[in-house]
């Protein structure tokens, strides 16, 4: 019979977990807090439920933390605020990414394309637009 040697985990882990991601903390930063490696903390997770489910809502707080912190920058709460450091944040750890009007407008060009070279040679802007809607959105601010 193999034994290895007996697990670190603790039950109380569970409340590190919610300090610390609350405050923005991701996995990774929780299992170097902790003194255990990447692999040790996802090991946890698979063999204690309550560990797991705690690291999830740990994972929606410390978003909730980073998306806060951004609307609170939006108004001007947040002095020395970095918004590309944010962005960079935003993308890199919850998977945000560009929307860009580009492709919707390519998709316009395409359709615009189409309908000159095979259905109506006489097409204006105007009908395209009625048709399609605008090739991108101006919000207007009031």
């Amino acid at each position: 019979m193999i034994v290895g040697r007996p697990s670190k985990y603790d039950s109380n882990y569970c409340e590190v977990v919610i300090k610390l991601m609350k405050k923005g903390h991701s996995k990774q930063a929780v299992a170097g807090r902790l003194g255990i490696s990447r692999d040790t903390l996802y090991e946890w997770c698979r063999k204690y439920p309550e560990f797991s489910d705690t690291i999830k809502v740990g994972e929606m707080m410390s978003y909730a933390y980073w998306e806060e912190l951004g609307m609170k920058a939006m108004m001007g709460k947040v002095k020395g605020f970095r918004p590309s450091f944010w962005i960079f944040t935003m993308k890199a750890r919850f998977g945000w990414r560009d929307n860009s009007p580009v492709k919707r407008f390519d998709d316009v060009l395409d359709k615009l394309e189409e309908e000159v070279t095979q259905k109506q040679p006489q097409i204006t802007m105007a009908q395209i637009v009625e048709k399609y809607g605008q090739p991108y959105h101006v919000p207007v601010i009031s």
